[in-house]
């Protein structure tokens, strides 16, 4: 009889700082494992899957985990095999920038991705099991474990070596715990390396379970109640007051820090929970639009144009033809938030620049029926893929007049692809 073990495991590292000199952040390695291993009816390992080898997850630690038992009552038993040990080890291939993210390439490999290579090392497995101690309860069983690769025998590439002991429970004759102390040795280069390890198994009850699912799902209902009340104090209008308190005083000398940190907390504010004070809190922020910091200046802007309502259209207007790409985007959304028919005319002419034609579809969809007037002009325009943008926030909004404008213009429309995407918009309504 086979039978196929499923595992997943997390495997991080972190190593001690050297002393001395200041080497910057030591931060901790991690690694992810997970697959399937098979066993017969006895704890034999018949197949360990592709997984990596110590120190990650499976193989030889699944190992140490499953105990092959004598088919026949036994005081002591032995069980040898020859394996073998999967080495992968990962490397940039020294192009690209080190942290940032990467792009997988439409066509062909990814340039950036790390490069494996792949080293396989027979090794000589073995085992020894002796019956130590019976009680009405439970069996143990000490257990001396060996394995090391055959290649150079004097000083293998790999060995581990220990023993242990394996706790039966005698109510269902599962192990109870296994634990091992090993010690791990790794000769490369000229260079050896010795690890002591302690592993240690123990099998959860189905009460120890439920307490562990019951403890976990505590801890993110706390996180979750530890948030909602943080986001209601960094909202509150005593937070708000305190905020622009920092900023007023703050502003004649010159700060920067204090201010920059009070102007992204109003950033993340909600302004609709503000309403009393939005007219001032506005005031405020376009005030320090053209503060003589950049970085003020900006992160004012981007949270200006979060707070900014009716009254603020005009200025909304004149900051889309701002120089700065992500200014422009935002001034966009925001002034396809506040709506309306001029809103629509404006941002509707900021269609023809394809840096923008994304953020305008997106403001345009907001504002909804009100902006199809303006969006009718945009379906004139001699650029098809200006017009085909159009047909799609059409699509979008919806409506009789949209269905209707789209209809003429499925039939109507100069370009095979400005009709495509007119016909596709148009089944949206259908």
């Amino acid at each position: 009889q086979r039978i196929v073990l499923k595992y997943n495991g997390h495997f991080t590292r972190t190593k001690r700082p050297k002393r001395g000199i200041f080497r910057g952040p030591n931060f901790p390695q991690s690694t992810s494992d997970r697959g399937e291993m098979v066993v017969d009816e006895l704890g034999n390992i018949l197949d360990s899957g592709q997984s990596e080898s110590i120190p990650f997850l499976i193989e030889p630690l699944a190992h140490l985990a499953i105990e092959p038992l004598p088919r026949h009552q036994a005081k002591t038993w032995n069980a040898d095999q020859i394996i073998t040990i999967q080495r992968i080890q990962r490397e940039n291939n020294g192009f690209g920038p080190r942290f940032a993210p990467r792009i997988r390439p439409r066509f062909g490999p990814d340039p950036f991705a790390q490069r494996e290579k792949v080293t396989l090392y027979p090794a000589e497995e073995n085992r020894s099991f002796r019956v130590t101690s019976v009680t009405d309860q439970e069996y143990v069983i000490g257990r001396l474990y060996e394995i090391k690769t055959t290649k150079n025998a004097e000083r293998p590439f790999f060995h581990l070596k220990g023993s242990g002991t394996i706790t039966i429970d005698r109510a269902d004759m599962l192990p109870r715990k296994i634990e091992h102390n090993l010690v791990r040795e790794i000769n490369e280069d000229n260079k050896s390396v010795r690890v002591p390890l302690t592993v240690t198994f123990n099998r959860l009850t189905e009460q120890e379970l439920a307490d562990q699912k019951k403890r976990r799902e505590e801890l993110v209902a706390k996180a979750k109640e530890d948030a909602a009340r943080r986001k209601v104090k960094e909202n509150s209008p005593e937070q708000l007051a305190e905020h622009l308190k920092t900023i007023e005083e703050l502003t004649a000398k010159g700060e920067f820090s204090k201010r920059f940190i009070a102007l992204n907390a109003i950033g993340r504010m909600n302004p609709e929970d503000h309403a009393e004070v939005r007219t001032d809190v506005v005031e405020i922020l376009k005030s320090l639009t053209d503060d003589e910091n950049t970085s003020i200046q900006h992160t004012a802007r981007d949270t200006y144009l979060k707070w900014a309502d009716d009254g603020e259209l005009e200025t909304v207007l004149e900051m889309m033809e701002d120089s700065n790409i992500l200014t422009r985007h935002k001034a966009i959304a925001a002034a396809g938030r506040i709506g309306g028919a001029k809103a629509a005319v404006a941002i509707a002419a900021r269609m023809s620049e394809s840096t923008d034609r994304g953020p305008t579809k997106k403001a345009l969809i907001a504002i909804g029926e009100a902006a199809i007037p303006a969006i009718t002009k945009i379906t004139e325009h001699p650029d098809k893929f200006v017009r085909s943008e159009a047909y799609r926030a059409l699509g979008d909004i919806g409506g009789e007049a949209a269905k209707k404008l789209l209809t003429e213009r499925a039939e109507n429309d100069p370009d095979g692809f400005g009709r495509l995407n007119a016909n596709i918009a148009l089944k949206k309504l259908k």
